[in-house]
C-alpha cells in the first residue's frame, strides 16, 4: 500500500499546475511587489472576468471600457505554460490591493517533457513463498482450519531506489491577467482621460501633436459636458494644445484638467 502511495505521489508532481505562482513571478506594474506578502491588511473581495477580446483592437476598448467603469490599471502578468488556477491570481490581486482582474488564456499547443521517477527495488536475502499449504487462524472464541497457499515470512531486506525517467505531454497555454483597483475621485476629479506624449530628447516645441480622449468617466463632468472617448483635444484649461511645447508646458504646469474643448469629425 505504501508502495502504490508513493507511486501515486510522483506521478502527480509533474501535473501539479500551480506550486508556483507564474502570476506573481511575472508581474509587471507599478511596484514591485513578487517578493512581496500581505501582513495585516485586509484583504478586498477580488472579481474575476474573463477576456473575450479576439484582437488587439478589442483588448484596447475592453480596457478602456474599464477605465471609464472607474477602475485603475495596476499592472499585468503575461507567460506561457501549463495552466495555472486562477486561484493563483487572486492570491495576487489580494496582496497587491486589486479588486478586479481580467484573465487571458489560449491553448497554443502541446508540448512532450521528461521526468524522473525514483522507484524502490526490495530483495530479500532469507525466506520463502507459500511456506504454509495448511494450519489454523484463531482468535478469542474461534478457531478457522484453512488450506491452499499462503504467504511466508521473510526477513533481511535490502532497499535500493532507481531513477527511471519517463516522458509525458502537457498542454501549453499562453495566459495573462491585468489587475485593477477603484480609482479613488477627488471632487475637482474632470473625468477625462487624454494621452498627453511626454517630451523626449530630440522633440522640438513646435512639433505638432494632436492629443485624444482616451476615456471618459462615468457621470463625470466631462462625460455631463459631452466629452467623447476618441475626440480630438483643442484646448486644455483654456489654452490651446497644437504643438508639443504646448503639452510640455501643460505637464509642467502640474495642473489638473479641468476643462476641455474638442472637436469631433471635425467640427468642434
Amino acid at each position: 500500500m505504501l508502495f502504490r502511495l508513493i507511486i501515486l505521489i510522483i506521478l502527480f508532481l509533474p501535473c501539479s499546475g500551480c506550486i508556483k505562482n507564474h502570476y506573481r513571478e511575472f508581474f509587471d506594474g507599478e511596484n514591485d511587489i513578487r517578493k512581496k506578502t500581505a501582513t495585516g491588511k485586509k484583504k478586498l473581495p477580488v472579481k474575476i472576468r474573463y477576456s473575450l477580446a479576439e484582437n488587439a483592437v478589442d483588448a484596447e476598448s475592453e480596457f478602456l471600457d474599464i477605465i471609464e467603469d472607474g477602475y485603475e490599471f495596476i499592472g499585468s502578468s503575461q507567460f506561457s505554460g501549463t495552466h495555472c488556477p486562477w486561484s493563483c491570481a487572486i492570491d495576487l490581486a489580494e496582496d497587491i490591493g486589486a479588486t478586479l482582474v481580467v484573465l487571458r488564456e489560449k491553448f497554443s499547443g502541446k508540448e512532450e517533457r521528461t521526468g524522473v521517477m525514483v522507484l524502490p527495488s526490495v530483495t530479500y536475502s532469507s525466506g520463502s513463498w507459500n511456506t504454509y499449504s495448511t494450519g489454523y487462524l484463531s482468535s478469542p472464541g474461534n478457531t478457522y482450519s484453512f488450506s491452499g497457499n499462503t504467504h511466508g515470512v521473510y526477513s533481511g531486506t535490502t532497499t535500493t531506489y532507481n531513477a527511471v525517467p519517463y516522458n509525458y505531454v502537457v498542454n501549453v497555454y499562453a495566459q495573462s491577467a491585468q489587475f485593477f483597483k477603484k480609482r479613488v475621485i477627488d471632487k475637482n476629479f474632470y473625468g477625462a482621460i487624454v494621452n498627453i506624449p511626454l517630451f523626449l530628447p530630440g522633440d522640438k516645441e513646435l512639433d505638432s501633436v494632436e492629443l485624444k480622449v482616451l476615456a471618459v468617466l462615468k457621470n463625470s463632468r466631462a462625460q455631463k459636458d459631452g466629452i467623447r472617448r476618441g475626440d480630438i483635444v483643442e484646448c486644455i484649461n483654456g489654452r490651446q494644445i497644437k504643438q508639443r511645447g504646448d503639452a510640455k508646458r501643460f505637464v509642467e504646469s502640474g495642473r489638473p484638467i479641468s476643462k476641455i474643448t474638442v472637436k469631433r469629425n471635425k467640427e468642434k
